[in-house]
């Protein structure tokens, strides 16, 4: 997808390409064997959309930008963050990440890092995994039982206090919040 609007409801099994363009008050669906690869350096819009995703979400590079009436993500699968860029609230009206399964950043380095706007509420149920880099929470953030894992040199930034009931922080990187109760 290099352009355009993209609207409905869609459901992904295989592999798209996503370069830009717009889905605009859209469902897309990511089946278990589907993967979306984000790979153009623009914009990608998505107001008043709904993606799910249980499979493979590639995001190697562009500004996704939600909002309008409400955007929300419900990882389900892995988001693999592949470099230094961010996710925001564009269009204003809410953007909301449910991650209940893996949110991944594989690469990219600091002081650079894949960054999560304020605007953009982030629930994780599932795993935020810094495995390089720096991933910076700028919006409101909520961890249950889940996992906080940062491997070596890798960082973890989160502008408001975090609430573990449960949950867990593993590995050797660094986890930086104004406080951590558990």
């Amino acid at each position: 997808f290099n352009g355009g609007t993209i609207g409905g409801t869609n459901i992904l099994s295989g592999t798209f390409i996503w370069n830009g363009g717009l889905f605009n008050s859209a469902t897309l669906m990511i089946t278990i064997s589907g993967a979306l690869n984000i790979v153009g350096a623009g914009f990608h819009d998505m107001p008043s959309c709904t993606l799910i995703n249980n499979g493979t979400v590639t995001w190697a590079n562009g500004t996704i930008r939600g909002g309008s009436s409400g955007t929300t993500i419900y990882n389900y699968g892995l988001w693999d963050a592949q470099g230094d860029q961010e996710l925001n609230d564009g269009y204003g009206g809410g953007t909301f990440f449910n991650n209940y399964g893996t949110f991944r950043k594989s690469a990219g380095t600091k002081p650079n890092s894949t960054t999560i706007q304020s605007g953009v509420a982030f629930v994780n149920d599932g795993t935020v995994d810094a495995q390089n880099g720096l991933i910076q929470f700028f919006g409101s953030f909520a961890n249950s039982a889940s996992t906080l894992s940062v491997e070596n040199g890798a960082t973890i930034q989160i502008a408001q206090a975090v609430v573990l009931p449960g949950g867990l922080v593993t590995g050797s990187g660094t986890v930086q919040a104004p406080s951590i109760t558990s």
